[in-house]
């Protein structure tokens, strides 16, 4: 147990240099412990891919996965994410802490470009930035530091605030690769009194009292050994004040199930039911074992599923009407007649070659109205100019017609019916 604190303790004093009385959150990933295999996998299971499979989301988490690894190659170990209410409204500061050892010029590329594969470039000591980034990274108490320069000279000049309950925080969710501390300053405390004394309906109503002197302190981790785990803990100040707190939480679990419920979340008091916590004294714990985060992602995966069609849905609906854009721009230039092909539109820099490839650069649309004169046309609204290639039905296409507009087509029989209609009468040019 000593030994479990004085490693908690030695984190804390990482960062202990960059806090102030305002400071409110600390984010802190230990690159040793971090391993995004098993979130790609959960991630793959949510969405119905294959881990492997390229999408935005594990594309992501690939580039994260690199930006560590290249991290931990120019020996880094550990890396801060710190809030202050001083530097709001802006954004607030990563702090890297050097090591003996560690390449300097490396980190502060990787820091400031997030990129695994950009080449290191720029000196290995003073302020780094790059053109067009508003950015910098200095070196600050054994430290490089992410931040806008407005926040940098704030830190330089800074006289440290110690915050004991931080450690406090970080050490109650202990062995997980990614932690979130929330230490709420005295000020925004009597702030919110003075703001808001009652807590909206929404939140259950009653005093806000409740968190503003209930609440201590929160922390929040993830882990990936053995599988994705969890575990968040509030702090209250009393026995009393955690049965408070989890009342608090309760009536905003149940608000929240509701929403998602009416949202169409079948699963939804299941997943609150996952996500409650335990009164133990003074505290409020939850821990999410790798068994019940598989569980909560079983339970979430056909709504992300669904959203995930939606997005990818209304992607490409806007896609297809810069399409119809640029199709109607050919024409109002060429006598009011639509061009032979697509590529056309790409060779005349009406339309980006990136958007007319789909995957493994197979064609992304079918157009059906090559070399047409508009003045035949004698249903716009109805006659289809192009569509989305595909080579399973699945759950629809998305369609674009002839006047400009895109709709999502559910039924095959439809599509094929308007699709007959667009194409009775005209034929292209190459067959007049």
């Amino acid at each position: 147990m000593q030994a479990l604190a004085a490693v908690v303790l030695s984190v804390a004093q990482m960062v202990a240099p960059f806090l102030d009385d305002q400071t409110f959150a600390v984010a802190h990933v230990d690159l040793q412990r971090l391993d995004l295999a098993p979130v790609r996998q959960q991630v793959a299971g949510l969405l119905a891919t294959q881990p492997a499979e390229p999408n935005g989301a594990t594309a992501m988490l690939d580039r994260l996965e690199r930006l560590a690894e290249a991290m931990r190659g120019a020996g880094a170990t550990d890396v801060f994410y710190v809030m202050s209410i001083a530097d709001m409204p802006g954004p607030g500061f990563a702090v890297v802490p050097l090591r003996e050892g560690a390449d300097e010029r490396a980190i502060r590329w990787l820091l400031l470009t997030a990129d695994p594969d950009a080449p290191a470039t720029g000196p290995a000591e003073g302020p780094t930035s790059r053109p067009g980034v508003g950015m910098q990274v200095r070196r600050i108490r054994g430290a490089l530091v992410l931040a806008v320069p407005e926040t940098l000279e704030r830190l330089e000049a800074l006289e440290p605030v110690d915050r004991p309950e931080l450690a406090e925080a970080l050490a109650a969710v202990e062995g997980q690769a990614a932690r979130i501390a929330l230490i709420p300053p005295d000020d925004a405390r009597r702030v919110l009194e003075a703001t808001m004394p009652q807590l909206p309906p929404q939140l259950g109503g009653g005093p806000v009292t409740v968190l503003t002197r209930g609440l201590q302190w929160a922390a929040g981790g993830v882990g990936t050994e053995g599988g994705l785990h969890a575990r968040a803990v509030a702090q209250a100040t009393d026995a009393e004040a955690a049965k408070a707190l989890d009342a608090f939480v309760e009536h905003w679990m149940a608000g929240l199930a509701r929403m998602a419920a009416e949202g169409g979340l079948a699963n939804a008091a299941e997943i609150a039911a996952l996500l409650d916590p335990q009164v133990e004294g003074d505290q409020l714990r939850l821990d999410l074992p790798a068994g019940q985060v598989a569980r909560m992602a079983e339970l979430l995966a056909p709504s992300l599923r669904e959203a995930r069609a939606e997005a990818e849905r209304a992607v490409t609906m806007s896609h297809m009407k810069q399409l119809g854009h640029a199709l109607h721009g050919y024409a109002i230039d060429h006598d009011d007649t639509l061009p032979p092909d697509l590529q056309t539109l790409v060779d005349r820099g009406l339309f980006s070659p990136d958007l007319l490839q789909g995957p493994e650069g197979r064609p992304r649309y079918v157009y059906v109205q090559p070399g047409r004169a508009m003045r035949t046309v004698t249903d716009a609204q109805r006659q289809i100019l192009a569509y989305e290639a595909f080579d399973e039905w699945g759950e629809g296409i998305n369609v674009l017609f002839i006047d400009g507009h895109v709709e999502h087509v559910a039924e095959r029989a439809r599509f094929e019916r308007l699709l007959k209609e667009s194409l009775e009468g005209y034929r292209p040019p190459a067959q007049q």
